[in-house]
């Protein structure tokens, strides 16, 4: 369960810490896909795609969720299936706070998400690790309060927490190309053994290494879902 996860609130100032305890447990950057969860269509829930198109921009590899490819709601279950195995999903989300004092400030956890419970949505946990911006103060009408929110504090938190990242994982140049290039070469190596398989032989490895290093990169697929924490409640426009 979700909730047997400790959840705490700090100032954006505290983030870095956040990520060096992530960092501290034996996890780098190669392994770690940000989950940014949102949509571009109302201020207050912009939060999530803001920050994954800052770390896209960085050059961050694994980033789910921009202003030009959202996460939402909707696309949860199918976009789930996208993330590559073995990685360490950090989620991250927009949600409203209890009390004025919390606003602008972050919940952060060793443990899931769980999109839309304030909602009454039935959906999976999400994420290794979560985060969730709180934007605004919640006083009913979630919808129209997230709609309303101010832009600028959400533009503040987003470069709060894209620092924080940065700090605790400093991109190395040419990193985050070779990693994308490393992921790219064993997805076409899948993709040509299923393609030999078809017609009935098995390939040879320098079939499916030829195929990796004459193809170009294979962006990647967007995924989605949206938080709900019980200190700072998450409630999303589109279903959550």
């Amino acid at each position: 369960m979700a909730g047997s996860f400790i959840r705490k609130t700090i100032g954006g100032e505290k983030l870095n810490r956040f990520f060096e305890d992530i960092k501290d447990s034996g996890r780098d950057v190669r392994q770690i896909l940000f989950l940014c969860i949102g949509t571009d269509r109302s201020a207050g829930d912009s939060f999530g795609p803001i920050v994954g198109t800052l770390l896209e921009q960085e050059g961050y590899p694994y980033v789910q969720g921009t202003l030009q490819r959202p996460c939402d709601a909707n696309t949860l279950l199918h976009h789930l299936r996208h993330v590559p195995e073995g990685k360490t999903v950090i989620a991250i989300d927009a949600c409203l706070g209890r009390d004025a004092a919390s606003v602008g400030k972050f919940q952060v956890s060793h443990g899931p998400i769980e999109p839309g419970q304030s909602m009454g949505s039935r959906l999976p946990g999400v994420g290794d690790f979560s985060i969730g911006g709180i934007v605004n103060i919640y006083e009913g009408q979630p919808y129209r309060i997230l709609q309303s929110t101010s832009l600028y504090r959400v533009l503040t938190m987003a470069n709060q927490l894209v620092k924080a990242v940065k700090q605790a994982f400093p991109l190395c140049p040419g990193e985050a190309a070779d990693e994308l290039e490393r992921s790219a070469e064993q997805t076409l190596a899948r993709l040509a053994s299923a393609s030999l398989a078809a017609i009935g032989r098995e390939p040879l490895p320098e079939e499916a290494a030829r195929h990796a290093e004459n193809s170009e990169l294979i962006p990647k697929p967007p995924i989605s879902p949206a938080d709900s924490l019980p200190d700072a409640l998450n409630l999303k426009p589109g279903g959550l």
